[in-house]
Order: C-alpha cells, then structure tokens, then sequence
C-alpha cells in the first residue's frame, strides 16, 4: 500500500495507488467506501462515487492528477448503494461525465431509491442494520446501462456479477499486468472476504469464484486496502476458503 499523497478533511484519504489510479477512501458512522480514479483509455474515470460526503475528496482527486473536472469523461458503478452512488449526481453535474450502471441496478440510479435490501450474515447484525435508516442519494435519470464484457472510458471491462446487489459490476483494467475492481464482491480486512452485506449469499460466493478465476495483478476493493503485485495468488487462496 502507498502511503497516501494527502489527507482530507472529515476522515477522507487520497492515495496513489499505481501510476494512473487513485483511491478516495471516505467516512460514514459504518465505515469507509473507496472509490478510485482511473487513466482509462478514454480520459479519467471514476469508479463509484462514496457517500454523500465524498465530493470535495473525489475533485481533489482529479485536481491531484493534474486534471481539471470537466476532464472526467466517464462514471461507473459497481452497484447501486448509498456508499456507492452517494454523491453520483453532484460528480455528474461538477464533471459533465457519462454515468454507466448495468441495467439490473438502473432503476434505483435513476430514481433515486435505495437498492435492493439486502440480507445479513450474521442475524444479529442484521436484526440490527434493519432498523437504521437507509440513506439514499440523488436520482441521476440520464444514467446509461451496460452489460456484461462492455468497456467503459475504452479500456475498463465490466464483469457483472450479481449477488451483491442484482446488477453488481467489478471491472478489469489491462494496465499494470491487470488491475481489479471488485467493488463490494470482494472485501479486504485482514484478508480477501465476502462482502459483509449481500442479497444473495450462493450467487456471491459464485460470483466471489468468478473474480479469483480471472487474471491480474493488483486488486483494489469497495471497502479495505488495495493489493498490490501477485494479488491473483492471495485473492485466489483467500476465495478457496471463503467460497470453494
């Protein structure tokens, strides 16, 4: 892990990750989401967009590149939930983007709802997560839906793999020997685990399955700290366990 080029107010970091790929991790009362800016073929693309209090990290991000915001060409979504997509339509509005979300999760871009509930494990949390509020963002209805294999900003190959949420994407980008997105598929505390919350458990652990089978060398995740060089052996080893 690189040690991060600056830090933000109000617990956001922005890390430099390879050359061409910036992590934003921001803060929520549950956690950090991450999301990353990338030198697409295309022009800079964001990959997710945090919570709602992610604006100002994700345009000091660009800043940092050495772009101006209106240089973003492209926004895609690993799925749509609310430390995902909190801030999608103020990044599209600041920065001109196209926003893309596989077509199973559009509705919920496009109207502004929350996502899928999902389910819990263990039952104890999720007797508890049940019974807090779900924030929920602005609707975006200009958001364009793609579908397994399409690539986003010329070069950044979604891979839908539902579970997570019904139309969960992670994205494979070519440079650096492969570099992974998994989105919320995959997490890393520790080691590579399951997503915490899924809508569907067996489709996730398929899903879990068809990410290790692909081949790259660094994977960065939804939520926890990149992996950086010889990730397919770790990720591959950790999913062996996790959903063999």
């Amino acid at each position: 892990m690189r040690r991060a080029d600056r830090i933000g107010a109000g617990g956001a970091h922005i890390d430099l990750v390879l050359p061409g790929l910036r992590r934003v991790r921001v803060g929520y009362p549950l956690g950090f989401s991450n999301s990353y800016l990338v030198d697409s073929e295309d022009g800079p693309t964001l990959i997710d967009t945090g919570t709602a209090g992610a604006l100002r990290a994700i345009l000091q991000a660009v800043r940092d590149s050495g772009r101006a915001p209106r240089d973003v060409r492209h926004i895609a979504l690993t799925h749509a939930h609310f430390d995902h997509a909190g801030t999608l339509a103020r990044l599209a509005v600041a920065t001109g983007a196209q926003v893309w979300v596989h077509s199973a999760d559009a509705a919920a871009v496009r109207s502004g709802a929350a996502g899928p509930l999902p389910t819990f494990e263990p039952r104890l949390i999720a007797a508890f997560m049940r019974r807090l509020p779900s924030p929920g963002w602005r609707a975006w209805p200009a958001a364009r839906t793609l579908e397994d294999g399409a690539l986003v900003g010329g070069d950044l190959r979604a891979i839908h793999n539902p579970g997570h949420t019904p139309g969960h994407t992670s994205y494979l980008w070519p440079a650096h020997g492969g570099v992974l997105f998994t989105g919320d598929t995959l997490t890393n505390f520790g080691r590579v685990r399951l997503g915490l919350i899924n809508g569907d458990w067996p489709a996730t652990k398929i899903a879990a399955r068809q990410l290790a089978a692909l081949d790259f060398d660094t994977v960065v995740f939804g939520h926890g700290p990149p992996i950086v060089g010889r990730a397919t052996t770790l990720v591959r080893r950790d999913v062996d366990r996790i959903a063999g």
